[in-house]
């Protein structure tokens, strides 16, 4: 058995499952249940081992082609799940857009303990563009020199 028709079967399955894609009232893809890949590449890509040459492929990449048709530039998780490969998630973008898409996910809007980042006097950004959290800085202060006083 081929390995492509392995994961046409596969995704078959799958796909006969996963409700049709449907819009909120913002017009954005209200994407379904993620198709998750059980084997991963270290950055988190799922990958699937293709028999005939011994080797690995990116399995979101094949059930795109299978699926929906050439890729022309980049796919992008709608989901934002690397491991994923439900056809319905991917859109082929170009690769600006993809690394533009990215780096609006990356934005966060509170630090770790909940503090807002929007807040411009609660913000320290660094010379490297790194954003630190004022309060969590008064925290962290406050706790070493507890610390520095009952050593002492």
């Amino acid at each position: 058995m081929s390995a492509e028709s392995l994961v046409t079967r596969l995704i078959t399955r799958r796909q006969e499952a996963a409700p049709p894609i449907q819009e909120d009232i913002l017009g954005r893809p209200l994407v379904g249940p993620c198709w998750l890949a059980w084997s991963m590449y270290r950055n988190g890509y799922g990958r699937i081992k293709i028999a005939a040459t011994r080797s690995y492929a990116l399995i979101h990449r094949i059930s795109y082609e299978t699926f929906v048709g050439p890729i022309s530039g980049e796919l992008d998780h709608l989901c934002r799940t690397p491991r994923c490969y439900n056809p319905s998630h991917l859109e082929d973008v170009t690769r600006s857009e993809n690394i533009q898409r990215s780096r609006a996910k990356r934005v966060k809007a509170r630090c770790p303990r909940g503090h807002s980042y929007k807040d411009p006097e609660n913000v320290y950004v660094a010379p490297n563009g790194e954003r630190f959290c004022r309060a969590c800085g008064r925290i962290a202060t406050a706790a070493y020199r507890l610390r520095q006083r009952a050593a002492a």
